[in-house]
């Protein structure tokens, strides 16, 4: 944790429930979990089961971008980090059909929702194998370097970070054409008049 204005901060490791022995150590103190709107009502067993004298905090709300411009462009690999990613797809394109493109899906309660809509994962993490989505990622590009072999690759992400790591696995595999859009799609549609040229 960090002391803040008097206030100890934690941060978990890649759940909550790696964080809960941490904040069991300071068992008489107040807790604030900050959560979205998606989260706000749900309980969650293992802090319930912690003892913890914890209030949940309603810090955002997760809403689906307008991405229906964007229903004539084709994708080889999608990425998926949350359920709300899925839940924008199906609203954004209501007709989405999978065929060849692959579902990189990162999580239980995501690969549940990809699971729910009945499209296929192709890609998934966490797991023994591939602990974080850039590893499930790098290990696909090898075992599939064929597929993206002679084509020229177009890889966009919400704020250029991720875009700059999936360039790299490529170009670390050995594939050059690789093109990145940079700043990401916020970036993009912050310096464009317009938003239809895709």
């Amino acid at each position: 944790f960090i002391t803040y204005r008097k206030r100890k901060i934690f941060t978990g490791e890649q759940s909550l429930s790696s964080l809960i022995p941490v904040m069991q150590k300071h068992k008489d103190s107040k807790f604030i979990f900050p959560c979205s709107d998606l989260l706000k009502n749900k309980k969650n067993i293992a802090l319930e089961a912690s003892g913890l004298n914890y209030t949940k905090a309603q810090m955002y709300k997760v809403c689906c971008s307008d991405l229906s411009n964007l229903s004539e462009v084709k994708y080889d690999v999608l990425v998926f980090f949350s359920p709300t990613g899925i839940k924008s797809l199906i609203e954004n394109f209501p007709d989405f059909v999978q065929g060849d493109t692959r579902l990189a899906v990162f999580g239980p309660t995501t690969i549940k929702s990809v699971e729910d809509n009945g499209l296929r994962i192709d890609i998934s993490a966490p797991s023994k194998q591939a602990p974080s989505m850039l590893m499930a990622l790098d290990q696909y590009i090898k075992s599939s370097k064929n597929l993206f072999a002679h084509k020229k690759l177009a890889i966009f992400c919400t704020g250029g970070i991720r875009c700059e790591k999936a360039s790299a696995l490529f170009h670390a595999n050995g594939i050059e054409d690789v093109y990145q859009l940079e700043g990401g799609i916020l970036n993009y549609f912050e310096k464009s008049s317009s938003t239809d040229k895709w």
